[in-house]
């Protein structure tokens, strides 16, 4: 991969976006895995507007994951513009620490937190539509989906935590 040079402009207006949807992926992931997902988990059992609950969690969580692969994207333009070639010292090497958990965190949002919640949606959608009771079956597995999600968004905010921590002594080194 060749190099390439970056302009101050772009580096700024990278930076912010970085940031900006960083910031909001962070805040979005430690809001649902921590907070809105367990507190879905525990309304026994799905009620009439479960459907709509379960809606709102995929949509956040689609928003989430794409500012993540936003923030992710620019990290990588930046980390490639301006770091590339200098090695694994100084803030190199703490950008590139943070970036790993941050690749992993986008990976646990978009690729198992959002299909789990997808598949709890078409349970509640299910459970909208018909006046029966989930079965068994179902609402175990409505139980397992809501415990993917959970997970998986716990610890992509972990992940973040740390990426977030990596990337500030990075600007300091």
């Amino acid at each position: 991969m060749g190099e390439f040079k970056l302009s101050i402009a772009v580096i700024a207006i990278l930076r912010a976006v970085h940031i900006a949807f960083g910031a909001f992926w962070l805040g979005g992931v430690a809001s649902l895995g921590f907070f809105l997902v367990p507190w879905l988990r525990t309304v026994r059992p799905f009620g009439a507007g479960s459907a709509a609950q379960v809606a709102t969690v995929r949509r956040l969580l689609t928003v989430v994951a794409v500012s993540g692969v936003i923030a992710v994207a620019a990290g990588h333009i930046l980390y490639f513009g301006l770091w590339q070639g200098a090695g694994f010292s100084g803030p190199g090497f703490w950008y590139a620490a943070g970036g790993q958990p941050a690749n992993i965190a986008v990976l646990l949002t978009s690729a198992v937190a959002w299909p789990a919640a997808y598949r709890l949606g078409a349970i509640a959608r299910f459970r909208a539509k018909s006046d029966s009771q989930l079965t068994d079956e179902q609402a175990s597995k409505a139980d397992r989906l809501f415990g993917r999600v959970a997970w998986a968004t716990q610890l992509s905010a972990a992940l973040l935590v740390g990426a977030v921590v990596c990337m500030a002594i990075g600007r300091y080194v």
